[in-house]
């Protein structure tokens, strides 16, 4: 039965992320990870979209939505209440992915590839 629970949590994700592309970009050091879901709702299916829509950090066992999205170029600047994390390589779907994890007092804590 707790077997059966367990499987049951895991699927509820991938439930809620179909036709989105997530992303994955884990600072382990810090035990920091920058989670986005690329999709289009006005798109039909899996589309890839550019443009992140759904953008949080993890931190522990503390979960924060982005407080402000901004483009600069290529690349997306996102802000936290104790970070800020520069996400590039959102062009094309199979482009690589990158962040840089910055703390709000310019300490540079370090840069990941991202993982879909």
């Amino acid at each position: 039965m707790r077997l059966i629970a367990s499987l049951a949590f895991l699927l509820v994700p991938l439930a809620a992320s179909a036709g989105s592309w997530p992303i994955r970009c884990e600072l382990e050091s810090e035990k920091l990870t920058l989670a986005v879901e690329h999709y289009n709702p006005n798109k039909k299916g899996t589309e890839y979209d550019a443009k992140p829509m759904d953008v949080e950090i993890w931190h522990g066992d503390k979960t924060e939505k982005a407080k402000t999205k901004k483009r600069e170029g290529g690349t997306w600047l996102y802000t936290f209440k104790e970070f800020t994390v520069f996400y590039t390589g959102v062009e094309t779907p199979d482009a690589p992915k990158h962040a840089v994890f910055v703390k709000k007092d310019g300490t540079w804590l370090g840069e990941v590839t991202c993982k879909q």
